[in-house]
């Protein structure tokens, strides 16, 4: 007997939790990328031009503008580094388990800089979400979060078939949108610490932003932005690897941000896409 299907996107909203202390863009209603729909807090409005940040408006472009940043140090050190700390693997392990990627909603947590993890809270449920709400502030390191596998809605098509959800099991443009919002809080340039992690059943990625501020944008946690990736998804050949990585270049138009394979024996593998769009592999040294 078959079964219906749907291609679900796990969502991810970024907001401040009750009571404040976080940063939250609004959604961008142009075409290509986001517009400086908001400043970080104690920054202006955007009216205003976002004074500390070198100047936005409200036409679009990169958002938000600072300083040239100072160097980071190598993702690959940095990501290495990151998948041997205790702390981390263990977050790593509680997630990446059966009992976990065969439920529902997203599992995940967020970390501080001072290197504490809070559990994240899964956002209000509807047939076409199963994602998670990161709060996030200046304090916000990164985060780690489940993208779970195919499951039933308990909902039928008029054959009496149930309907399945097919979460994408790479990051999503709202993914994206919260590296992007933690870099915004980085003033001094710095962003070589900021991470978003992904765990599913087809292998753990991290993405890195290495960009300067200027490749800041924001406003891609929109419902139109989620049924784009969807489309460009069901409708693109390649692995889910290069249809990311395609879609971050041609349809987000973004720079910077860089997408790490972590295996399942400890290497951290580099994708980069090629000059024929087909994703090289490159293992850290």
């Amino acid at each position: 007997v078959g079964s219906g299907s749907n291609t679900d996107i796990p969502e991810i909203i970024v907001g401040p939790p009750r009571g404040g202390g976080g940063m939250y863009f609004p959604p961008y209603d142009g075409g290509g990328g986001g517009g400086c729909t908001a400043c970080p807090p104690d920054q202006g409005s955007p009216s205003g031009g976002c004074p500390k940040y070198g100047g936005c408006t409200s036409s679009g472009g990169s958002g938000i503008v600072n300083t040239p940043p100072t160097s980071t140090k190598d993702p690959c050190s940095k990501l290495k580094a990151q998948t041997t700390s205790t702390a981390y693997k263990e977050k790593i392990a509680a997630l990446d388990k059966p009992s976990v990627l065969n439920q529902k909603k997203e599992t995940g947590f967020s970390e501080s800089k001072s290197g504490t993890f809070t559990q994240l809270q899964p956002s209000a449920s509807t047939n076409n979400s199963d994602g998670m709400i990161v709060p996030v502030s200046s304090d916000t390191k990164g985060y780690i979060h489940t993208h779970v596998n195919d499951y039933e809605t308990g909902k039928y098509t008029d054959n009496n078939e149930p309907l399945i959800n097919q979460p994408i099991r790479m990051f999503s443009p709202a993914d994206v949108n919260t590296l992007m919002t933690m870099a915004g809080y980085s003033t001094d340039g710095n962003y070589g610490d900021l991470y978003g992690t992904m765990v599913s059943s087809d292998g753990n990625y991290t993405i890195k932003f290495t960009g300067t501020a200027s490749d800041i944008k924001t406003g891609f946690n929109t419902e139109q932005w989620r049924n784009n990736y969807k489309t460009f998804i069901e409708k693109e050949n390649g692995t889910l690897e290069t249809k990311f990585l395609r879609f971050l270049k041609e349809k987000m138009n973004l720079k910077g941000v860089e997408l790490y394979k972590i295996k399942s024996n400890g290497i951290v593998q580099k994708k980069t896409l090629n000059s024929n769009n087909k994703v090289d592999s490159n293992d850290c040294p």
